[in-house]
């Protein structure tokens, strides 16, 4: 469930279904997504796939149902417009389907619409007189309305451009010494962290994380010792989770965090965990800017890394896309973290926790999410 990052204001049909892939920075296909909304404003976007055909023990009802819980979680929204883009020749009647387990919970469900890739199609019937829960003579509109709509055009020319599915962040960084670089990793990891290293370490990882990014790459650029001794840091469980909790950090307290830091870390963590709840998490929510300024630097160093620093790196970006409330991206990152190691704890965790629907309490309060302008 993702945020606008600025005020957007509920205009018509057209409008709004050129909206969502700019709110979910792609394309959706065979997917169910619900704009949540307060009177004329948008507050949120949801997407979800739509069921499969062959679902096992889960009916349509069951998942519906699950959707429209989460969804009614965001307590300001009012009421709710329903897309489903699909192929599917019973697109419509999902859509109908979804639209009525919004409705049992109370929920105003304004309107509906499919769009497939010739057409799309108002869903929501005002006759009266259709009796499958959807109009059966809803006729195509051309996706030129979509396409030429002044919601899709401002989209672009502020440099939204939706992609045709969620994409794995890649750096954007030569690294000029990589092969100093990897040299280092290799010694690094050969040696190992001892538990008096560990807090070390963390205070490295915390003064790059405190620069400016530019500034960081340079410097990194300059002292490819320093940057593999980073990524080869992230072999080590317990410094991999504690630079995760230092993400949370609020600037204020950096330096604080740093000074109380023991000089060897318990093995689980319990320390940083409650330094993370205490500092960070102590308003309730994470300081965007910090996490935005942390998750661009991890995701430089991608070029960089190889084997299981690599997956270490794309399973902490997919957790920070999934404290963001973009489940979809998240998942796509973990999947990857998977295909490089197949057996990494946290990538799987991050599939199972993204895949079960579950998310952080302030993805549902507009006023604490994330609303990154990217």
């Amino acid at each position: 469930m993702t945020t606008p990052s600025d005020v957007l204001r509920i205009t018509d049909a057209a409008g709004i279904l050129a909206a969502i892939p700019h709110q979910l920075r792609f394309q959706p296909a065979e997917s169910l997504v619900v704009v949540l909304a307060t009177d004329d404003h948008w507050l949120a976007t949801a997407r979800v796939d739509l069921p499969a055909p062959d679902a096992g023990g889960v009916t349509e009802f069951d998942y519906f149902e699950a959707v429209a819980d989460k969804v009614t979680a965001v307590s300001s929204m009012t009421r709710v417009f329903l897309a489903a883009y699909s192929e599917r020749s019973d697109a419509a009647r999902l859509v109908a389907a979804a639209a009525h387990s919004f409705v049992d919970h109370d929920v105003r469900v304004v309107d509906t619409w499919l769009v497939t890739a010739e057409a799309w199609f108002t869903l929501t019937c005002f006759h009266g007189e259709c009796q499958r829960g959807y109009c059966e003579f809803a006729e195509a509109q051309k996706l030129e309305l979509i396409n030429l709509h002044e919601a899709h055009l401002h989209n672009i020319v502020r440099g939204s451009a939706p992609t045709e599915g969620p994409v794995v962040p890649s750096s954007r960084v030569i690294w000029q010494r990589r092969d100093a670089v990897r040299r280092h990793v290799a010694e690094f990891v050969q040696q190992g962290v001892f538990d008096f290293e560990r807090a070390e370490i963390l205070l490295l990882w915390l003064e790059y994380q405190e620069l400016p990014l530019m500034t960081s790459l340079v410097r990194l650029q300059e002292r490819p010792e320093v940057l593999g001794r980073l990524l080869a840091s992230l072999h080590d469980i317990h410094v991999r989770d504690a630079v995760m909790t230092s993400f949370l950090v609020s600037d204020g307290d950096v330096r604080h965090f740093a000074s109380l830091m023991p000089y060897d870390l318990a093995e689980d963590c319990t320390y940083l965990d409650a330094m993370a709840t205490t500092s960070a998490l102590g308003s309730g929510t994470p300081r965007w800017d910090r996490v935005d300024r942390c998750a661009e630097l991890a995701q430089e160093m991608l070029s960089a890394a190889e084997g299981r620093e690599l997956t270490a790196l794309l399973s902490i970006l997919s957790w920070v896309d999934w404290m963001r409330g973009r489940g979809s991206s998240a998942l796509a990152i973990a999947q990857q973290a998977l295909k490089n190691d197949e057996n990494y704890s946290l990538a799987s965790l991050m599939e199972d926790i993204v895949a079960s629907g579950y998310q952080p309490h302030w993805v549902t309060e507009p006023g604490q999410a994330w609303r990154g302008n990217k």
